[in-house]
């Protein structure tokens, strides 16, 4: 770590640690930093890309259990840091390849399988989010510590990582320790979870951007904005596409304000001109909106790429793929027909798409509070069959009973309905009495997977597809009515399993029909090993081509990509 530009003793950067009125500052900094650390104290971290927060993660948790509390995160899995990897062996389960991912040059989080649980660090999960040193300060300070630490971005929840000292002074860290060089561009952890052998980006960001993705056809300069969630925006050029680093969910001010600094950054970057705009279908995403400002303002064309399939085309684009079958699964997308998809089967080619079967529309009572609370959407498919069970589980509701009568009579009169595979997950996470509020993003469907892992499918539910529509309802309805006489998790366990048989079925027909030997798995529900691994293997089985997204993440931090290479076909039809 020894660099001439960033090591010299008497030019800096120097370390300071700023406790209570005092500032430390050199060697002495580390080690105070160091030795608060050890006596359970919260410490702020400046890093490469902003600041992290720091505590230690040992078998009492009381300094984890307070960091939560400063930040408003009762639930939400922390990242930790280990010294090293015998560290790391101690509290997770380890193979080779993800040895090999700790250690590259990247440095990236990488989840594992638990071994021993740290308490408060990632709650009803079965994994935790590793990651090993990677500035020489934190080598230092592991120096003097033997627990790993828990390493998380120094963010209030939805708000981009803090990376200045007047911002970090607020979050309510017991020291501050940093250096006096500025961090010009914010820069958050990437991630990585293997899918069977295979390394899959959950977030591509530090250590990845801002490398390009060659890409193997002509492109055409296109500025692509992403979704709303989990945004990174993409720069086609010169046969290259480059990515923002990870920008995080841009409803908040703050995180648009950032969106808007991380663009100029990177068209400045690669002297980049845009010849057209690609965002999302959805009208009222901030994305879309700053999409249709700057085609307005630059007279450019503007693309709006159907969700799912800009999900299919980025992976199509990643192996060199004419046409293929999707599998698209996640959370949420809107669709042509105005209604919230997520349970997809699509024939996708670069430019177009059609839609060919999909899961089973069930009603979202009031809209998005119906993903924030998932006994709504049990409301939703169950209906009055499931009265009984949701009064009982009432206090799970802001206004209790009466908003109980006010949920089923808004899943009768539904005019918001969604195919989503998410959604369909929460609901039977909230059917199990896994999790009844969703405190951060994908919670439900997570603790379900977690759940999952020890369970066997004891239902042995058969796909039912009709008119193209893969039915769920029967199989929520035979979860419920087994409820107390199953393990909850055998019930996870089937309910997983129908769903990847459902929609491994369904894609391979098509494909089969269509005479296409390529299938794509793409959306944030493929991040379930369970049901991606299945649907692996169906299909495989029948001689086809599976493929499932290596560059980019699965979920949306990689749409913009595929907004972009859709936007690029489409540009050619022009010309």
């Amino acid at each position: 770590y020894h660099a001439q530009t960033i090591a010299c003793k008497n030019c800096g950067p120097q370390i300071f640690l700023k406790y209570g009125e005092k500032i430390i500052e050199g060697e002495k900094a580390i080690w105070k930093a160091a030795d608060l650390l050890n006596n359970g104290k919260i410490v702020a971290i400046k890093g490469i890309g902003g600041y992290h927060l720091a505590c230690l993660a040992d078998e009492e948790g009381k300094a984890v259990k307070r960091l939560r509390g400063i930040l408003g995160r009762p639930q939400k899995p922390f990242a930790l840091m280990a010294r090293d990897i015998e560290m790391v062996e101690e509290i997770a389960f380890i193979n080779d390849k993800e040895k090999d991912m700790l250690l590259s040059y990247i440095k990236p989080i990488v989840l594992l399988e638990k071994k021993k649980e740290l308490p408060y660090v990632a709650p009803y999960l079965h994994n935790y989010g590793i990651m090993l040193p990677y500035t020489g300060l934190h080598f230092l300070l592991f120096k003097k510590i033997v627990f790993p630490l828990i390493m998380t971005s120094a963010n209030l929840p939805g708000r981009p990582i803090i990376y200045s000292e007047e911002e970090i002074e607020n979050i309510g860290a017991d020291a501050i320790l940093f250096y006096n060089r500025r961090i010009w561009q914010r820069c958050d952890d990437s991630i990585v979870k293997f899918i069977g052998k295979q390394p899959v980006l959950v977030r591509r960001s530090r250590g990845f951007v801002p490398s390009a993705i060659k890409i193997d056809f002509k492109t055409v300069n296109i500025l692509a904005t992403g979704a709303e969630e989990n945004v990174v925006a993409c720069l086609l050029k010169d046969g290259y596409a480059f990515m923002s680093q990870y920008i995080g969910h841009v409803v908040h001010l703050e995180t648009f304000e950032f969106f808007k600094e991380a663009v100029n950054h990177l068209v400045g970057l690669i002297n980049f001109e845009a010849g057209a705009i690609a965002c999302d279908l959805h009208p009222n995403f901030l994305t879309t909106k700053y999409a249709e400002e700057m085609a307005k303002e630059k007279n450019l064309p503007l693309f709006r790429v159907q969700h799912h399939h800009a999900h299919i085309a980025k992976v199509m684009a990643e192996y060199g793929l004419k046409e293929a079958i999707g599998i698209a699964m996640d959370g949420f997308g809107y669709g042509d027909d105005g209604m919230a998809w997520g349970g997809e089967i699509l024939y996708s080619d670069l430019a177009h798409y059609e839609r060919l079967c999909h899961l089973q529309y069930h009603a979202m009572p009031g809209g998005d509070a119906a993903t924030k609370y998932p006994l709504r959407m049990l409301a939703g498919i169950l209906g009055k069959e499931a009265e009984e069970f949701l009064i009982e589980r009432s206090n799970a509701f802001p206004y209790g009973e009466k908003e109980v009568e006010i949920v089923l009579k808004q899943a009768r009169n539904a005019k918001i309905k969604t195919s989503s595979c998410g959604r369909l997950l929460d609901a039977i996470a909230a059917l199990l009495d896994v999790c009844h509020k969703m405190h951060y993003e994908g919670e439900p469907a997570m603790k379900l997977e977690s759940v999952a892992k020890k369970g066997r499918d004891t239902l042995h539910t058969e796909p039912v597809i009709k008119n193209n529509v893969i039915e769920t309802k029967e199989m929520v309805q035979q979860i419920f009515e087994n409820r107390d006489k199953e393990d909850k998790v055998n019930l996870a366990y089937s309910a997983e399993e129908y769903i990847a048989n459902s929609l491994a079925m369904a894609a391979i027909e098509k494909a089969e029909e269509m005479g296409i030997k390529s299938i794509v798995i793409a959306g944030g529900c493929a991040y379930n090993e369970h049901i991606t691994l299945r649907i692996k293997e169906k299909v495989e089985k029948e001689g086809m081509k599976f493929f499932i997204g290596r560059l980019l993440p699965c979920g949306d931090g990689g749409i913009s990509f595929g907004q972009a290479i859709v936007a690029n076909e489409r540009m050619k039809g022009r010309c």
